[in-house]
This record gives C-alpha cells, sequence and structure tokens, in this order.
C-alpha cells in the first residue's frame, strides 16, 4: 500500500490450518500491519487556549506540534489457535497472541520550551509528535458455544490481555510536565450471551460481561446485563425492546464521562 506520508507499507499475512482429526483444528497466523500517521500528527499545531494546570507561580500553556519525518506504525503480530467441536451442539475455540509494536507515535516534550509573543505571563510548554515508543502485548481469548436445547443458546467468552509499552524518550528535565505512557486496556473482560426462542416469533436475549479496571485512567471495573426481545408479526417486521447496562444507574467505561442505563424501541422493517 503506497501513501502519500510514507511511502510503500508492505503489509503481508500467511496463515496455516491443520486437522489431525474431523473435529480439531490447529491454527496459526503471522502478519505485518501499519498505520500511516494522521493529518494532526503530520501537518497540524495547535496551543490549549486555556492553562490545564494552574501555577500562580509559574503558569503555563501547553502547544502540540507536528511530526517531522513521521514513520508509519507498525505491528507484527503472531497468533496461535485451537478449535475443537466434540458435538454439533457446542465448539470451544482457544487462541493465544503476541503483537509486536515499533515505532509508535507518542508525545515528546521539547526543551527549552519556546518563546510565545503576547503570553508573557506564561511559559509555553512545547509538545512534538514522534515515533518514541515501542512494545508489546500478549494475550489468550476463549469462546465457547452451547445449544443447551433446540431452543435454548449460550455463547461465553474470556479474554486476559498484557500491554506493554516503552517511551524512547529521556526523561524531560521540566518536572511540572511529565508525559505518560498511559495503559487504557483491560486485564481481563468475560461474558455471557443467553439467546431463548421463546415461540416462533418471540425471541429473548440476555447479555452478561465484565470488564476489568483500567490502569491510570481512574475507571473501576464494572459489570452490566443487556437484554433484549423481539416479537417478528411477520416474515418482513420486527419489533425490538431493548435494555442496556441495567445493573446500575450509571458507570464509567474509558473516562470519567457515565454510561448511563437506557431502553430503547426498535423496528426493523424488510421490504
Amino acid at each position: 500500500e503506497y501513501n502519500f506520508y510514507t511511502g510503500m507499507e508492505i503489509q503481508p499475512s500467511l496463515r496455516m490450518i491443520w486437522f489431525p482429526q474431523k473435529n480439531l483444528a490447529v491454527w496459526g497466523a503471522i502478519s505485518r500491519a501499519a498505520r500511516v500517521p494522521s493529518r494532526i500528527e503530520n501537518d497540524v499545531a495547535f496551543t490549549i487556549p486555556v492553562p490545564p494546570i494552574s501555577d500562580a507561580n509559574n503558569p503555563f500553556i501547553i502547544r502540540y506540534l507536528s511530526g517531522d519525518d513521521l514513520e508509519a506504525e507498525s505491528l507484527t503480530a503472531y497468533e496461535l489457535g485451537y478449535r475443537i467441536q466434540p458435538g454439533e451442539s457446542w465448539w470451544l475455540n482457544m487462541t493465544g497472541f503476541y503483537h509486536d509494536y515499533k515505532d509508535l507515535i507518542g508525545l515528546e516534550l521539547v526543551m527549552p520550551p519556546f518563546p510565545e509573543e503576547n503570553a508573557s505571563d506564561y511559559r509555553v510548554v512545547p509538545f512534538k509528535y514522534r515515533n518514541n515508543k515501542n512494545g508489546h502485548s500478549l494475550g489468550f481469548e476463549m469462546a465457547a458455544y452451547w445449544e443447551v436445547m433446540s431452543f435454548w443458546r449460550l455463547k461465553g467468552a474470556y479474554t486476559i490481555l498484557e500491554t506493554n509499552l516503552e517511551n524512547q524518550a529521556a526523561e524531560p528535565e521540566d518536572e511540572s510536565v511529565k508525559l505518560m505512557v498511559r495503559r487504557s486496556n483491560p486485564h481481563n473482560q468475560f461474558s455471557l450471551i443467553s439467546s431463548v426462542d421463546i415461540s416462533e416469533n418471540i425471541e429473548f436475549d440476555l447479555w452478561f460481561r465484565y470488564v476489568d479496571r483500567l490502569s491510570k485512567e481512574d475507571v473501576g471495573a464494572y459489570s452490566t446485563i443487556d437484554t433484549r426481545i423481539s416479537w417478528k408479526p411477520g416474515p418482513l417486521m420486527e419489533i425490538s425492546l431493548v435494555g442496556q447496562n441495567l445493573l446500575e444507574e450509571k458507570h464509567s467505561e474509558f473516562s470519567s464521562l457515565k454510561v448511563e442505563r437506557s431502553f430503547y424501541l426498535k423496528l426493523d422493517w424488510c421490504f
């Protein structure tokens, strides 16, 4: 794939699968992917107009600068999986993976701070986009399906993920602003979905999920339940009532912003 910013990016993938028995499968894959620098990272500079941190003795504002000659971020992914289906009514799938990241783009403090016209009351602390991080992630995923009865199906999944990123830049001398590599991936996730056909035209789904806390993001672990009941008055129409995040009034998922309990009615009409 050719792009204007970094030129040619080769992204091959090699996948193999082996069936030692009819109901067993072992597979592996090696792939490379690339992410091209965004327009903001490569071309745009901007300043936060209001100081995010107030220090009466040493106030400052933050300026973000575009990068010079940024390279594409690259990922080399190694995957190994195992799938077994002892019977027609259930199967189990397990996958392990290791992801190697190179030239990740992050902000780096530029020293010394730039002078700023018409802003004598503040120091200007500049950050610049650079390829300053490497790292890896590794984890394990397991998924299962079980047709308990002809009208009742269960689907479960579990994921464990460990992410480690290393900042290649030297520690900034100015301790008033610290550049932190944030880890924003949950270490554990679990989900269980129950689907029941109450009748030929009425379905009831129940989805439980647990998501682990986000380290350094001040977001705690949470559990929640979503539910859905649908009615098909005809072959071309379906009416659904859905409730989301029913275990609590609201909770955080990615930041301090709260996701609230909600309900909605949905009409699907095919013609």
